[in-house]
């Protein structure tokens, strides 16, 4: 399935995406939204980067009946999360205000406002497939990929190939630390590096969708 054919049958190929003749609403999800709160920031940054920013707006969502959603509009970021994502630039403040506010994941709503909604994990996009399913949405399961694999191609190598080794390599962001229990620096530094090696191969996969 073609985003570009959906959103952008006018184009013409133009390089420049600031000539897009849409302009595309992306959340991006994970479980507890600490993830995804880091990835808003690190695809902003890759489409600024692209000249993509006035074409693509992301924000970010927890799945529902996470321990950090029960009270998103008070809940507070993990300071290690917040100290590192500091030192790369990024000012990540206060969870459910600010910036970029998260909500519980809602596919009525969502799904009017977004035309795809990336999972930072597949764990993370089956558990919002399920809640499609329950909520009668299921046609809308096209529009439910992974940041790790935009263009769904991998998904449909590893549907073909389930012993695919590599494939969980390709699109899954790892967890972040247990904070209470975890060498947490470290173990953030990784995750938040994985965000921003695929963050930036999600907006090439995005304007390779939207430029056909």
């Amino acid at each position: 399935l073609s985003v570009g054919h959906e959103l952008s049958s006018s184009w013409e190929g133009h390089k420049t995406v600031e000539l897009f003749p849409v302009h595309v609403n992306i959340l991006v999800l994970s479980r507890n939204g600490w993830r995804a709160t880091y990835a808003v920031e690190a695809l902003e940054s890759a489409a600024e980067r692209l000249a993509a920013s006035r074409a693509v707006s992301f924000s970010a969502a927890a799945l529902p009946g996470s321990s950090a959603t029960d009270q998103l509009s008070r809940a507070a970021l993990p300071v290690p999360l917040v100290n590192v994502s500091a030192r790369r630039g990024h000012a990540l403040k206060i969870f459910g205000r600010g910036k970029h506010p998260v909500a519980a994941f809602d596919p009525a709503r969502d799904l009017e406002l977004n035309e795809l909604v990336l999972c930072l994990d597949r764990g993370v996009r089956e558990s919002a497939l399920r809640l499609l399913e329950r909520k009668g949405q299921p046609h809308n399961a096209r529009r439910v990929r992974l940041l790790g694999d935009v263009n769904a191609r991998e998904l449909q190598r590893s549907a073909a190939n389930p012993r695919a080794a590599r494939f969980h390599h390709l699109v899954d962001i790892p967890q972040l630390p247990n904070y209470a229990r975890d060498s947490v620096t470290g173990g953030t530094d990784r995750v938040l590096d994985a965000i921003d090696h695929v963050a930036a191969r999600a907006m090439q996969q995005l304007l390779e969708e939207l430029s056909v």
